[in-house]
């Protein structure tokens, strides 16, 4: 594996842009390189991992113009999303032979406003020449993320809408309540 790393400064809560990276509907809703022809997820499994971390497995039909496809010959692609209490994510994406996995910690600077660190590791294209194509699809991908977060309503966030594919941000939001709650009777 080879990996890329960088930052990004965004003003929405930190929380919240957890659970958009956490968020299994996103990838084919809002990426350039999901499928919108079919984008529901399929064969979703959530596990607690331990009492601060869990993780859904889930798989999709790969994009036509996706890495996953051009690169990997995949028709379906395998996602494992975990999170980490109190602000890290890892998720892979599987695709025959390939694997991308990014890990993110994602933490409060100010009220609405939060640090994004990712690395990104790959055990395909590892030559150096390509990490300026992997640092693009990075920039691009959280354009559209930050696209995204800046027009999701609270309502929503706090779980007003939640629905089958939103099962890894409920468990987030249900561990980080009882972290807090720990915290507070400490």
């Amino acid at each position: 594996f080879v990996r890329i790393t960088g930052m990004r400064h965004i003003h929405r809560p930190n929380h919240l842009i957890t659970e958009n990276v956490l968020d299994m509907m996103h990838i084919s809703y809002v990426h350039s390189f999901g499928n919108t022809l079919s984008p529901i997820p399929f064969k979703i499994d959530y596990e607690d991992i331990s009492p601060l971390s869990g993780k859904t497995t889930f798989h999709y039909t790969s994009g036509p113009t996706s890495m996953s496809r051009l690169i990997g010959g995949a028709q379906f692609v395998q996602v494992e999303n975990e999170f980490h209490l109190p602000d890290a994510t890892v998720t892979r994406v599987k695709a025959n032979g390939i694997t991308k996995t990014i890990i993110t910690h994602c933490y409060p600077v100010g009220k609405n406003e939060s640090i994004l660190h990712f690395d990104l590791y790959r055990n395909f294209l590892k030559h150096t020449w390509f990490d300026p194509m992997f640092r693009y699809q990075m920039k691009l991908t959280l354009d559209e993320d930050v696209d995204i977060i800046n027009y999701i309503y609270d309502d929503y966030v706090q779980g007003f809408m939640s629905n089958q594919f939103d099962v890894t941000q409920i468990k987030y939001r249900q561990k980080m309540k009882q972290l807090f709650v720990q915290i507070n009777e400490k």
